[in-house]
């Protein structure tokens, strides 16, 4: 359907186990999903000890200390020889967004914690590492 809709390539897989969503034995590398021209590029996974370990934004990037999600990122181009995929959603900059009093703890601890720490994360991954459009940084794969 995203083919037939005009996309070139989706980065709807996350190759990791979750509770919520997940492929975990889905690729970690940039494939074509069926016999078309779609790309799937994945969320980046860092492979440590035989699991894939989420590395490519969103509640990770809030919960695991700064310096450890950047050795994720440093190992996944070093050791896969890759370029990683990073998300950030807009609320997750915004540590004055209402609070939902009814919802759910594990909800409540997955949305909100360490929103007002992400700004500035976000100013330092920029900086340490070097960012392009995805259509640039996986040409040849889109292409191909």
């Amino acid at each position: 359907m995203l083919e037939e809709e005009g996309h070139r390539y989706s980065s709807s897989v996350y190759p990791v186990r979750h509770d919520l969503y997940g492929a975990p034995d889905a690729s970690r590398f940039p494939h074509r999903p069926g016999a078309g021209a779609l790309v799937e590029l994945p969320m980046t996974a860092v492979q440590l000890m035989g699991r894939n370990i989420p590395c490519s934004g969103g509640g990770y990037f809030r919960l695991v200390p700064y310096d450890i999600f950047k050795m994720g990122l440093r190992r996944f181009n070093a050791a896969d020889k890759a370029p990683g995929l990073f998300y950030i959603h807009p609320w997750e900059v915004d540590p004055g967004q209402p609070r939902i009093a009814r919802a759910p703890l594990l909800s409540k601890f997955r949305h909100y914690v360490s929103l007002s720490r992400t700004a500035g994360r976000l100013e330092r991954l920029l900086r340490d590492f070097a960012w392009d459009r995805v259509d640039r940084v996986f040409a040849a794969d889109i292409s191909a």
